[in-house]
């Protein structure tokens, strides 16, 4: 089973940490292109580590360098706008050319259908029963 499953296992609410498990054959690899910290390839397994997350980071440093800003706090409204359709770009390219959502359900039901997606792939029905665990829902 190669998988990769991420799994956010921090409570609801707003809170200064979270915590994401992972695993899976490229786990770290993927781990390593969005989290600033360690670089987990040389760590060992089991371990926890601190940094934080960032998500298309160079996007966002292209359009600073384009409009010569410095803080992400001096993006315009319309700065924000070309962001905005940069990362739709992103989203369309790596859904073959599928366009992002604008309808909020629609959003949301996708983000619901990953999670279930997940769920019942083979690799985590396989977990679970190795570890007898069961979450109510």
């Amino acid at each position: 089973m190669e998988d990769t499953i991420a799994a956010i296992s921090t409570a609801l609410g707003v809170g200064a940490i979270s915590i994401i498990r992972v695993s899976g054959n490229d786990s770290i690899k993927i781990v390593n292109e969005i989290f600033k910290g360690k670089d987990l390839t040389k760590q060992n397994t089991h371990t926890i580590h601190y940094g934080y997350i960032v998500d298309n980071e160079k996007i966002i440093d292209e359009v600073k360098k384009e409009k010569n800003i410095t803080y992400d706090t001096e993006l315009t409204v319309e700065d924000l706008k070309e962001l905005v359709n940069r990362f739709k770009k992103v989203y369309s390219d790596h859904m073959n050319g599928e366009e992002f959502p604008q309808d909020p359900k629609e959003q949301l039901m996708g983000a619901v259908k990953a999670v279930f997606r997940s769920w019942d792939n083979p690799r985590a029905i396989v977990y679970r029963r190795m570890k007898r665990s069961l979450i109510w829902i």
